[in-house]
């Protein structure tokens, strides 16, 4: 059997693509990268190439180190040659670029009789799309001294990333006085149950109001009546009177 005995080949070289810096895909904790394979030059073809991940691979969000390895390979069975493996590396990264969400808390209301009040209340709730929870900070924070008046409190969500969402609520805080009491109605004058007026309120004789002020009109009226009849009695006799003198003279 004969065997060749085959001079080195040119070295075997690998070129991986340059670093790669994408932004993540909307509402997802990283992207999918599409990247160009890598090329190889030297060596004793084939040569073959793999990498730990393929173009189109979704890649979180952070850095991902990408190894690529290219192999060359003998001839034929009858040559003896020299193997060559080479290895080179890129990176990928995906940057957050997108804000967290923060919820509102709802608008507060406190009474206080002096001139100020603690108040509590729960920081909003605030999510990411990293999937981590981001931190929420109040300004100014939960069991702080509100004032009395309208104050705005400012809440901040921040992600790994250092992206930013605000929301905001107001705290308004009165004083006990400051309400003004709903007025009662006021009675009509004569109306049933206004003591101050006449047949109103219950009288201190025993009867009502009512029956007091209807007597009362009646006593007038009767005695009204009574003057006007005996205005006409008297009018009717001096009437008669002079009648009677008229009709006999002398006497």
């Amino acid at each position: 059997m004969l065997w060749t005995l085959v001079s080195e080949p040119p070295a075997l070289t690998i070129d991986v693509p340059d670093d790669i810096v994408v932004p993540n895909d909307p509402g997802e904790a990283g992207a999918e990268v599409a990247f160009a394979l890598p090329t190889t030059a030297g060596g004793v073809p084939p040569t073959t190439v793999d990498c730990d991940a393929a173009s189109g691979d979704f890649f979180p969000i952070g850095v991902t180190t990408v190894n690529c390895t290219a192999t060359d390979s003998d001839q034929s069975m009858f040559e003896i040659i020299l193997f060559a493996v080479v290895a080179d590396s890129f990176t990928i990264t995906v940057e957050d670029v997108e804000p967290p969400v923060i919820a509102d808390n709802p608008d507060l209301v406190r009474t206080t009789p002096g001139p100020s009040v603690v108040v509590d209340f729960v920081n909003p709730v605030a999510t990411d799309n990293s999937g981590d929870d981001p931190t929420v900070e109040c300004v100014p924070a939960s069991g702080t001294s509100f004032a009395v008046g309208v104050s705005t409190v400012t809440c901040t969500a921040t992600d790994a990333a250092g992206n930013t969402a605000t929301s905001s609520f107001t705290v308004t805080v009165t004083t006990a006085t400051s309400e003004e009491p709903t007025p009662s109605p006021t009675p009509t004058p004569g109306s049933p149950g206004d003591s101050g007026s006449p047949g109103g309120g219950t009288s201190g004789g025993g009867g009502s109001g009512t029956g007091t002020g209807t007597m009362a009109s009646t006593g007038v009226a009767a005695s009204g009546s009574l003057h006007l009849a005996l205005l006409m009695l008297i009018a009717g006799a001096a009437l008669l009177l002079a009648t009677r003198r008229r009709s006999h003279p002398g006497r």
